[in-house]
Protein backbone atom coordinates (compact mmCIF):
# COMPACT_ATOMS: atom_id res chain seq x y z
CA UNK A 1 0.00 0.00 0.00
CA UNK A 2 1.55 3.38 -0.76
CA UNK A 3 2.36 5.82 1.83
CA UNK A 4 -0.24 8.43 2.91
CA UNK A 5 0.65 11.68 2.20
CA UNK A 6 0.10 14.76 4.70
CA UNK A 7 -3.70 15.62 3.97
CA UNK A 8 -2.56 19.61 4.78
CA UNK A 9 -0.69 19.72 1.89
CA UNK A 10 -4.21 19.82 -0.49
CA UNK A 11 -6.72 21.97 1.30
CA UNK A 12 -9.48 19.97 2.48
CA UNK A 13 -11.92 22.68 1.59
CA UNK A 14 -10.19 23.04 -2.36
CA UNK A 15 -12.14 25.10 -4.63
CA UNK A 16 -13.20 23.66 -7.66
CA UNK A 17 -12.62 25.17 -10.98
CA UNK A 18 -15.50 27.37 -12.49
CA UNK A 19 -15.12 25.98 -16.11
CA UNK A 20 -15.14 22.28 -15.25
CA UNK A 21 -18.66 20.85 -13.99
CA UNK A 22 -19.23 18.82 -11.14
CA UNK A 23 -19.32 15.34 -11.40
CA UNK A 24 -22.08 13.00 -9.16
CA UNK A 25 -22.33 9.59 -7.98
CA UNK A 26 -26.31 9.16 -6.84
CA UNK A 27 -25.31 6.33 -4.50
CA UNK A 28 -22.02 5.48 -3.41
CA UNK A 29 -22.47 3.01 -0.64
CA UNK A 30 -18.60 2.61 0.60
CA UNK A 31 -17.86 6.29 -0.39
CA UNK A 32 -14.65 5.85 2.06
CA UNK A 33 -13.31 2.87 -0.11
CA UNK A 34 -13.50 4.73 -3.16
CA UNK A 35 -12.52 8.17 -2.39
CA UNK A 36 -9.30 6.27 -0.86
CA UNK A 37 -8.92 4.63 -4.52
CA UNK A 38 -9.61 7.77 -5.94
CA UNK A 39 -6.82 9.35 -3.97
CA UNK A 40 -4.12 6.38 -4.93
CA UNK A 41 -5.12 7.51 -8.58
CA UNK A 42 -4.92 11.17 -8.17
CA UNK A 43 -1.89 11.21 -6.03
CA UNK A 44 -3.84 13.34 -3.40
CA UNK A 45 -6.91 13.79 -1.72
CA UNK A 46 -9.96 13.72 -4.37
CA UNK A 47 -11.85 17.01 -4.28
CA UNK A 48 -15.14 15.30 -3.44
CA UNK A 49 -17.96 15.94 -0.88
CA UNK A 50 -20.51 13.21 0.31
CA UNK A 51 -24.07 15.26 0.61
CA UNK A 52 -27.17 12.88 1.30
CA UNK A 53 -26.62 9.61 -0.30
CA UNK A 54 -24.96 11.12 -3.39
CA UNK A 55 -21.45 12.33 -4.04
CA UNK A 56 -20.33 15.38 -5.99
CA UNK A 57 -16.88 15.59 -7.00
CA UNK A 58 -15.40 18.53 -7.76
CA UNK A 59 -12.56 18.77 -10.26
CA UNK A 60 -10.36 21.55 -10.27
CA UNK A 61 -8.47 20.41 -14.13
CA UNK A 62 -9.91 18.83 -16.84
CA UNK A 63 -7.28 15.72 -16.00
CA UNK A 64 -8.99 15.32 -12.53
CA UNK A 65 -12.47 15.57 -14.18
CA UNK A 66 -11.48 12.69 -17.15
CA UNK A 67 -10.25 10.63 -14.04
CA UNK A 68 -13.34 10.76 -11.92
CA UNK A 69 -15.52 10.35 -15.14
CA UNK A 70 -13.22 6.85 -15.82
CA UNK A 71 -13.47 6.00 -12.84
CA UNK A 72 -17.55 6.69 -12.25
CA UNK A 73 -17.65 4.84 -15.41
CA UNK A 74 -15.61 1.82 -14.54
CA UNK A 75 -17.89 1.59 -11.66
CA UNK A 76 -21.01 2.12 -13.12
CA UNK A 77 -19.98 -0.98 -15.29
CA UNK A 78 -19.03 -3.36 -12.63
CA UNK A 79 -21.99 -1.95 -10.02
CA UNK A 80 -24.88 -0.21 -12.31
CA UNK A 81 -24.46 2.55 -9.82
CA UNK A 82 -25.92 5.63 -11.40
CA UNK A 83 -24.57 8.44 -11.97
CA UNK A 84 -24.29 12.14 -14.37
CA UNK A 85 -22.71 15.22 -14.99
CA UNK A 86 -22.96 18.48 -16.83
CA UNK A 87 -21.50 19.67 -19.70
CA UNK A 88 -18.24 22.58 -19.25
CA UNK A 89 -19.15 25.95 -20.52
CA UNK A 90 -17.10 25.72 -23.43
CA UNK A 91 -18.59 22.50 -24.70
CA UNK A 92 -21.93 24.49 -25.03
CA UNK A 93 -22.90 26.05 -28.17
CA UNK A 94 -23.75 29.59 -28.82
CA UNK A 95 -27.05 30.00 -30.56
CA UNK A 96 -27.66 33.91 -32.25
CA UNK A 97 -30.40 35.27 -34.67
CA UNK A 98 -29.58 37.22 -37.56
CA UNK A 99 -32.14 39.90 -38.82
CA UNK A 100 -32.94 41.28 -41.99
CA UNK A 101 -31.34 38.81 -44.53
CA UNK A 102 -33.74 37.77 -46.63
CA UNK A 103 -35.25 34.62 -46.63
CA UNK A 104 -33.67 33.01 -49.79
CA UNK A 105 -30.23 33.83 -48.69
CA UNK A 106 -27.89 31.18 -49.55
CA UNK A 107 -27.16 28.84 -46.32
CA UNK A 108 -23.76 28.00 -48.17
CA UNK A 109 -22.83 31.35 -48.68
CA UNK A 110 -24.05 32.36 -45.05
CA UNK A 111 -21.70 29.10 -43.20
CA UNK A 112 -18.91 30.41 -45.49
CA UNK A 113 -18.88 33.78 -44.21
CA UNK A 114 -19.30 32.76 -40.71
CA UNK A 115 -16.33 30.55 -41.48
CA UNK A 116 -13.84 33.28 -43.02
CA UNK A 117 -14.39 35.28 -39.80
CA UNK A 118 -13.33 32.46 -37.87
CA UNK A 119 -16.59 31.16 -36.61
CA UNK A 120 -17.31 27.33 -37.07
CA UNK A 121 -21.06 27.18 -37.52
CA UNK A 122 -22.80 24.10 -36.36
CA UNK A 123 -26.39 25.07 -37.34
CA UNK A 124 -27.80 27.20 -39.52
CA UNK A 125 -31.33 27.79 -40.09
CA UNK A 126 -34.06 30.12 -41.46
CA UNK A 127 -37.18 31.57 -39.72
CA UNK A 128 -39.98 32.63 -41.95
CA UNK A 129 -41.84 36.01 -39.95
CA UNK A 130 -45.11 35.33 -39.29
CA UNK A 131 -47.84 36.64 -41.84
CA UNK A 132 -47.92 39.75 -42.46
CA UNK A 133 -44.90 40.75 -40.90
CA UNK A 134 -41.74 41.43 -43.21
CA UNK A 135 -38.51 39.84 -42.93
CA UNK A 136 -36.59 36.76 -41.86
CA UNK A 137 -34.63 35.72 -38.91
CA UNK A 138 -31.71 33.18 -39.47
CA UNK A 139 -31.15 30.64 -35.92
CA UNK A 140 -27.61 30.25 -36.00
CA UNK A 141 -25.29 28.06 -33.46
CA UNK A 142 -21.91 27.92 -33.61
CA UNK A 143 -19.38 26.43 -31.34
CA UNK A 144 -17.63 28.71 -28.44
CA UNK A 145 -14.01 28.56 -29.85
CA UNK A 146 -11.71 31.16 -28.73
CA UNK A 147 -12.52 34.83 -29.65
CA UNK A 148 -15.87 34.23 -29.97
CA UNK A 149 -16.91 36.89 -27.85
CA UNK A 150 -15.74 39.08 -30.68
CA UNK A 151 -19.40 38.11 -33.00
CA UNK A 152 -20.86 39.89 -30.45
CA UNK A 153 -19.30 43.43 -32.37
CA UNK A 154 -20.70 42.15 -36.11
CA UNK A 155 -22.84 44.58 -37.42
CA UNK A 156 -23.09 43.23 -40.74
CA UNK A 157 -23.23 39.78 -42.72
CA UNK A 158 -23.25 39.40 -46.34
CA UNK A 159 -22.49 43.18 -46.67
CA UNK A 160 -25.90 43.42 -45.20
CA UNK A 161 -27.25 45.49 -42.18
CA UNK A 162 -28.26 45.29 -39.40
CA UNK A 163 -27.37 41.75 -38.13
Amino acid sequence: APALAPVSLQPLLAFASKKVPPTVVDHLPNWTHHFRQVWDKLGHVPNARPYGKRVRFLAKTDEEFRLYQRYVTNLEKDTGLFWFTYTSLMEHSLKLATRELPVDTDIAKLEEELKNRGYEQEYIRPIQARTGKPGCIFFVEIRQTLGFQKIYETSELLYACPV
